[in-house]
């Protein structure tokens, strides 16, 4: 079973606060500009039993915004408006939630940083 997933990458010159990141399509993850920007991932999770997964890259974003609502300790929120597929072909809106890592292993493939709403 695979299961899709956005990977948000986002700098800028400071902490981060609420605001817009313009989405870059740049090989490089969070852009290689000035700030803010960021870079968007589309990954294919696939489940191989006994407690592994198979990470795959299936496309990228080529432009967009998000926008950061929320920013505190308890996590961040917001919302993106991306352009993904190299062809430009794919709106992708939407909201989301993303929960603080607060333990991660090397033997951790990532941890779970957002739900969408």
């Amino acid at each position: 079973m695979d299961t899709e997933v956005l990977h948000l990458t986002l700098r800028s010159e400071e902490s981060p606060r609420p605001g817009n990141f313009n989405i870059v399509d740049d090989l490089v993850m969070g852009g290689t500009g000035p700030g803010p920007q960021g870079t968007a991932t589309f990954w294919r999770v696939r489940d191989n039993g006994a407690d592994k997964c198979l990470l795959s890259n299936a496309d990228r974003a080529v432009l967009g915004t998000v926008t950061l609502t929320a920013v505190s300790e308890a996590g961040v929120e917001g919302v993106v408006d991306l352009i993904g597929g190299r062809d430009g072909a794919v709106p992708v809106q939407g909201s989301f939630v993303a929960d603080p890592c607060r333990k991660v292993s090397l033997e951790d493939v990532g941890c779970p940083l957002f739900s969408a709403r």
